[in-house]
């Protein structure tokens, strides 16, 4: 039998209308009858009496006895549902772990790295989107894990207070940082000062990844005339820096540096920004993969 059929009959018992019981449960009022119609032919008996007045239905002697049953069953269906759902997860071997896009590195690498040494057998999906989107992922559960990365002046709560419930999500910090480097092209004659200034900056084209950005984290005081900027994808690490390397643009780094032929990383002078890092996770999944990448993650804690 369907389980579907049982839980129309509950639907018209509980709103006591063949229509209302169809609003609520997203089907036609026709496929509702259909249902109670198939699930009394399968069982042999009436259990609903039709009144034609305000559309309303009752149930008939045989219904009151069954509709308590019914109530009973898809209790129980559900909970079967849910262990069978604790049974997956503890089974699962592939883990969904976010990671903003950035040029450098915040120890994400690092990290996954060290734990594809540790635990060959687990399957992890790297995946790298902006971090309202990872956001989203997270309390939407396309995501197990988060490695998400801030400015200060961006988001002050730096994500703890106001985005995540912490009943729900675990968050260990990997990364601070007060210092702002530039990557330029080691031909430019940017890459013999020891610091750059605004003056410095002055004329420049900034690499960004969106136009958001591009407009909150301007360096210093510079005006929106006093540079160019171009947006880049990037998860194109390689083109970028290369793009760098060739004199083609600036790129602003709150994060750890990455090595790349022709690039070198000039300090900002002045710079009181702090940058964060935080992994991010999913409390209650019940995964032993996910609980080994937290016990690997919070090796690297900086608490």
């Amino acid at each position: 039998m369907d389980t579907k059929l049982i839980e129309t009959a509950i639907a018209v018992h509980t709103y006591k209308s063949y229509s209302e019981a169809a609003y609520q449960i997203s089907l036609s009022p026709s496929a509702v009858s259909k249902h109670i119609v198939q699930l009394e032919s399968e069982l042999g008996v009436r259990i609903f009496n039709r009144q034609t007045k305000l559309n309303s239905v009752s149930l008939t002697k045989d219904g009151e006895e069954l509709i308590p049953i019914f109530y009973s069953f898809i209790d129980e269906y559900h909970s079967i549902l849910k262990k069978v759902e604790k049974i997956r997860a503890c089974n699962k071997t592939h883990i969904n772990v976010g990671a903003v896009p950035l040029v450098g590195t915040i120890g994400e690498n690092e990290i996954l790295a060290d734990f594809y040494m540790r635990c060959p057998d687990i399957t992890v999906e790297d995946i790298r989107r902006p971090v309202k989107e990872q956001i989203r992922m997270l309390k939407c559960g396309l995501l197990d894990a988060s490695f998400l990365f801030t400015i200060s002046s961006w988001h002050p709560d730096h994500f703890i207070v106001s985005e995540f419930d912490s009943q729900q999500f675990g968050l260990i910090p990997i990364y601070q940082s007060t210092r702002l480097l530039f990557g330029v092209s080691a031909d430019s004659p940017l890459a013999s000062k020891k610091a750059l200034t605004s003056e410095d900056l002055k004329g420049q084209t900034f690499i960004f990844s969106h136009a958001a950005e591009a407009l909150k984290s301007v360096p210093f005081d510079l005006k929106p005339d006093d540079f160019g900027w171009r947006i880049m994808d990037f998860r194109q690490k390689s083109l970028i820096l290369d793009f760098i390397a060739k004199g083609g643009g600036i790129l602003p780094l709150a994060c750890k540096p990455v090595s790349h032929p022709g690039v070198c990383y000039i300090p900002a002078e002045g710079w009181n920004e702090v940058s964060y890092a935080f992994f991010i996770y999913r409390k209650g999944t019940g995964s032993p993969a996910l609980r080994s990448l937290v016990s690997l993650v919070k090796e690297y804690s900086l608490v």
